[in-house]
């Protein structure tokens, strides 16, 4: 049987929700059946190594940006390649490679498939009318919560019938909880961390969206009720400096470790007592998944596909990415009771 090859193709392949979700995605895909490649626009990036580790063939057009002359060959280029190679399928995740993969299938003859994975952050009437010309071009557009679908109909030029949630999901088995004593040794030596102190923690990418500012200042009123507390920031991006700053000004630098990027959270989700989401805006977020299937108590923002998966009292709380009190709040709540993290805990697994 002639397997089917699949060109997938994203933006870069930096630690992020959307890149470590394509590479489970490849680590599970039945190589009897179909031939995969992955292909960046921009560059590589971490996970490339770990991505063709697997055999998987990874390469870059090393675009600054899918308009302009050099944009264009580059366009022509991918399209002889596609149909040089026997491409049957392009699947594009991110804003920019939904574009550019739609209109390359459209050169080279071939379907593509288009994937959604936030509430859209287009702002601007171009952003918005090339997202509405993704919808309309992409032969499927995938979403992967019921939320993000809504969101895409709302965007227009897309039948409903044409788009396909499929959630988020974990392997179970990565995230059986590790041994931390290794991970205390690490955190130790940031300066802020003790092992033994009952841990907060949040895994996302230091961008505006994800309100770690949010997530600091009801930092603060959880120290104030609960003294012994501290809290541990997984992730990395533009913001860092302006956040341990902030931190320090709010009074929790001593208590607020950042640890940067982590490509295996396992760990770090293991000496986590709370994990806290506090997002402005969420597609399905794969970290808040990592967290339930770590067994961790959890709190999620009240937006995007947040709720359909975060039954709220019952599996972890609900929380408004705005209302810092109320976030604070369920924290100590949380701290304060072991029996309480325990269902949550289980409840999430």
């Amino acid at each position: 049987m002639k397997k089917i090859k699949i060109l997938y193709l994203i933006d870069k392949l930096e630690v992020g929700g959307t890149q470590r979700h394509l590479s489970q995605l490849l680590a599970a895909l039945d190589r009897q059946v179909f031939q995969p490649e992955v292909c960046c626009l921009q560059r590589l990036g971490p996970l490339a190594d770990d991505i063709s580790g697997r055999g998987v063939p990874v390469s870059c057009l090393g675009l600054k940006r899918i308009y302009g002359p050099r944009a264009y060959a580059a366009l022509r280029r991918l399209a002889r390649r596609i149909r040089r190679e026997g491409i049957d399928v392009i699947h594009s995740y991110l804003f920019s490679a939904n574009i550019f993969g739609a209109w390359a299938a459209n050169l080279a003859g071939v379907r593509s498939i288009a994937s959604k994975r936030d509430m859209g952050f287009e702002t601007t009437r171009l952003h918005k009318r090339a997202s509405r010309w993704v919808n309309r071009n992409a032969h499927i557009v995938t979403a992967n919560s019921q939320a993000v679908a809504r969101h895409i109909l709302e965007e227009g030029g897309i039948a409903g019938d044409k788009i396909k949630v499929i959630h988020n999901g974990v392997p179970d088995e990565r995230f059986r909880i590790p041994d931390t004593s290794e991970t205390d040794t690490v955190l130790a030596k940031r300066g802020a961390w003790r092992a033994g102190r009952p841990t907060v923690g949040t895994l996302a990418n230091l961008k505006p969206v994800k309100n770690h500012i949010g997530f600091l200042k009801a930092a603060r009123r959880v120290l104030a009720e609960v003294s012994e507390a501290q809290f541990l920031i997984v992730g990395d991006g533009p913001l860092r400096a302006d956040l341990e700053a902030a931190a320090a000004s709010l009074g929790i630098g001593d208590r607020t470790t950042f640890f940067g990027e982590a490509a295996d959270p396992r760990p770090l989700l293991a000496v986590m007592d709370v994990f806290v989401l506090c997002s402005l805006h969420e597609g399905f977020p794969n970290a808040l998944l990592e967290a339930m299937a770590a067994g961790r108590a959890v709190l999620a923002t009240r937006n995007g596909g947040c709720p359909e998966v975060v039954r709220h009292g019952r599996n972890g709380f609900l929380i408004d990415p705005d209302d810092v009190g109320s976030t604070a709040g369920q924290i100590s709540r949380l701290l304060r009771s072991e029996d309480l993290r325990a269902s949550f805990g289980k409840a999430a697994r």
